[in-house]
């Protein structure tokens, strides 16, 4: 699988978090991880923001992705894959991006002379008509966290690691395809999950959450910094 499918696959269904979601004397101490998981599925399932940094995939075909993202659909994000790059963000149902020359030639394109062509704006594909906005959804990311609880199961505590600076419970479980994957929740009342480390040779990597709760500070780009898509196809 392609570190760019499976990478997507995580930002807009949470993937890796399917199925989710140590020790010490912290918060989770005498918790089992059955029940760690639980709890910590539950406090994510409350979040109204959250920032998302990913490093998936093998060395060949990996991707890099750091996304801020929102309940409310508004989020700003970056993507590098297969020495291509492209930054995105959604305001208000709108979706904006631009990509490099190496990110227009994946896509098909002649790279240089879409870069050309587009320069430093921002490309807008209105709401319904494709782009991010699907991607940026938190709600159906967390609904997807939360879809499969009742098979959430077979956890083992782990030593955890302290996320800077906070320490954490780890719990681990093997997959169907036989790939471990290792969940690193804070050892605190909020118990949120702030690293996922899939050991896959394929399509793993390692997943890191931060910024709960916070503001996204993301405004739409002023009209002569874009360019509409339908008006750059007909160019």
């Amino acid at each position: 699988m392609k570190a760019k499918t499976s990478i997507l696959s995580v930002l807009a269904t949470g993937a890796m978090l399917a199925g989710v979601t140590a020790c010490g004397g912290g918060a989770l101490d005498g918790m089992d991880a059955d029940e760690i998981a639980e709890k910590a599925r539950t406090s994510m399932a409350e979040l109204s923001s959250l920032r998302m940094e990913a490093e998936l995939g093998t060395p060949e075909e990996g991707g890099v992705f750091d996304v801020a993202m929102s309940t409310d659909g508004d989020c700003r994000g970056s993507m590098s894959m297969e020495g291509a790059e492209v930054e995105f963000m959604v305001v208000g149902g709108t979706s904006y991006m631009r990509g490099d020359e190496s990110f227009w030639s994946q896509q098909g394109m002649d790279g240089e002379s879409m870069r050309e062509l587009v320069g430093d704006r921002w490309i807008v594909a209105p709401e319904g008509q494709g782009g991010f906005a699907e991607t940026c959804q938190l709600d159906s990311f967390l609904e997807d966290l939360n879809s499969d609880s009742d098979e959430d199961r077979d956890w083992e505590r782990v030593d955890g690691e302290t996320i800077d600076g906070t320490e954490t419970v780890g719990i681990t479980r093997t997959e169907d395809d036989g790939s471990t994957v290792t969940v690193y929740v804070a050892d605190d009342d909020d118990a949120h999950i702030l690293r996922m480390v899939n050991d896959s040779e394929t399509d793993g990597g390692t997943v890191e959450f931060s910024e709960f709760d916070e503001d996204i500070d993301v405004e739409a780009p002023a009209d002569e910094d874009t360019v509409d898509f339908a008006e750059l196809m007909g160019a």
